[in-house]
């Protein structure tokens, strides 16, 4: 079981995607963006096993996010996700893999495709 962080300017998605990983038997911790999720990584008492975050958000994006992650040593690894359009989904998840993301996926989200990434991820560690 990990303890799991999901960033999302949409609380659906996040609910969407919370319901499931609880049902895998992870924890969940919700952020609305970037930067309440750097306050809950700085803050938090467990240590975040994994981060799953969007990249288009107001308020400190996934890009932000994963640059300031990549300031610190013991960051827990990211799957950046996006649903920002066509165009602009290569060029965010192309910019989210440059910055460290372990994997990238486009919204609308397969949870079967998500679980196979969670866990494949979450084994590395």
């Amino acid at each position: 079981m990990a303890n799991i962080l999901i960033v999302d300017d949409e609380i659906q998605i996040r609910d969407v995607i919370r319901l499931s990983l609880e049902a895998a038997e992870h924890e969940v911790v919700q952020a609305g963006c970037g930067t309440e999720a750097l306050r809950i990584l700085a803050e938090t008492d467990r240590p975040i096993d994994l981060v799953i975050t969007d990249i288009l958000m107001p308020d400190g994006d996934g890009i932000e996010l994963l640059a300031s992650l990549r300031r610190h040593e013991n960051a827990p690894p990211v799957v950046a996700i996006t649903g920002g359009g066509l165009l602009e989904d290569c060029s965010s998840l192309d910019t989210a893999k440059s910055l460290g993301a372990s994997s990238v996926m486009t919204k609308p989200l397969s949870c079967v495709d998500l679980h196979e990434t969670v866990e494949e991820i979450l084994a590395k560690d």
